[in-house]
């Protein structure tokens, strides 16, 4: 092993640490068992500040596939361990349940790459992930997409005890291990346009101008989007199933919507207005709602209700602008209120002090939103729905 090669995987840069990814059984860790040998050498560093995880890989003359080129399956090998990385760094012991590899050009034998995974979204114990592998210079040469799921420490074994040693704990409580997670996604995720969030659409560039906050900081922006979508944008009692009904600009154009596609809207202001916005999937417990349409829904759990997180001083913050003030006053509930610095959610007691809103669960963080899931639920949770009653009642579309 070259003393520059040997330099450039253990430098230090950019405020990146060394970081025992492999301390578990590390001599026999298919990926990165040997970091001296001439196969693949891996070495994983992590940003504290924003909590990226970055990976040096060094592809030998044993991993080649095509003559002078490395074989596709080392690059899919790096892929699927730095993909679970962030998992595994945040406590989370997970293993992948589907990955797809794009290869982009053949990479030579023996180039220094970097590989750089990100965390797209968290879904209760399915983690989301992309990563792409890069020369120096930024070329890439292979993407991956994957989804890893959790498993119990007792799956492992002894290695769950080294685990424990090692990183603490993965058996946390649900929501410690939501906020975990949450720190391992990359906010620069949640800038970028969608076809549902359209964030770079002229309607919604516009509206962003037109509310004059350029000059604010980032929470006070935030602050000012919230309240817009929460009292401007009238809510609706009706669930949609149309996809084209959860485009931003038509939500803006219409002026109203029911709690996702407020949640849609809010997300593509706030990525215009330059502020990291994701979507937020909770299943929502509804003290308040009347008797009959609890008997015609089935349940008074509003599933895959929908709702925003802004991530602002280096971390995500939660707000539900779905209620407006008008509303609010009207039924007697508490307003939710936008500080810029803490979760805005609904409360759990009206102002009478009877019970209103129950998060029972969040699903986790969406870069886009999850309309094929979504639809999924719905056709889960309210199958035995008496569609007469609710028609009856004006809350079918």
């Amino acid at each position: 092993m070259s003393s520059d090669l040997t330099q450039w995987l253990d430098y230090e840069e950019n405020g990146f640490k060394l970081v025992p990814l492999t301390n578990i059984a590390p001599d026999d860790n298919f990926v990165s068992g040997e970091p001296d040998g001439r196969r693949i050498r891996v070495r994983y560093f992590l940003n504290e500040e924003s909590h990226r995880l970055m990976g040096k890989v060094w592809f030998g003359p044993g991993t080649q596939g095509p003559p002078g080129h490395v074989h596709g399956g080392s690059m899919a090998a790096v892929l699927d361990e730095a993909m679970g990385g962030p998992a595994w760094l945040s406590g989370h012991i997970v293993v992948a349940a589907e990955i797809t590899i794009s290869y982009r050009e053949m990479l030579p034998l023996e180039t220094k790459c970097v590989v750089e995974p990100k965390v797209v979204a968290v879904d209760g114990s399915k983690v989301r992930m992309e990563a792409e592998v890069k020369d120096r210079d930024g070329r890439v040469y292979a993407t991956g997409r994957g989804l890893f799921v959790t498993l119990e420490p007792n799956k492992f074994g002894k290695m769950a005890e080294d685990v424990k040693d090692l990183l603490g704990d993965p058996s946390m409580p649900s929501s410690a291990a939501s906020e975990s997670e949450e720190t391992q996604v990359d906010p620069e995720t949640f800038l970028q346009p969608t076809d549902f969030i359209e964030a770079a659409h002229p309607a919604i560039v516009e509206c962003v101008a037109a509310l004059g906050i350029d000059a604010l900081s980032p929470p006070q922006r935030a602050r000012r989007l919230f309240e817009y979508v929460r009292d401007e944008i009238r809510y609706e009692f009706m669930a949609k199933f149309g996809k084209d009904e959860y485009i931003a600009s038509r939500i803006l154009a219409g002026g109203k919507g029911f709690c996702v596609q407020k949640a849609v809207l809010l997300c593509a202001l706030g990525r215009a207005a330059g502020i990291p916005t994701a979507l937020v999937m909770s299943d929502l417990r509804d003290h308040t709602l009347p008797e009959k349409i609890v008997a015609a829904l089935g349940t008074n759990t509003m599933y895959h209700h929908g709702l925003n997180a802004f991530h602002l001083n280096r971390r995500w913050i939660k707000v539900d602008a779905s209620l407006s003030a008008g509303l609010v006053a009207k039924k007697g509930y508490r307003l939710v209120e936008f500080d810029g610095d803490t979760d805005a959610l609904q409360a759990a007691t009206t102002q009478a002090g009877a019970p209103h809103a129950e998060y029972v669960c969040f699903h986790g963080l969406y870069a886009d939103l999850p309309f094929e899931q979504m639809m999924q639920a719905f056709v889960r949770a309210y199958a035995s729905a008496d569609a007469a009653a609710l028609a009856e009642m004006g809350l079918q579309p």
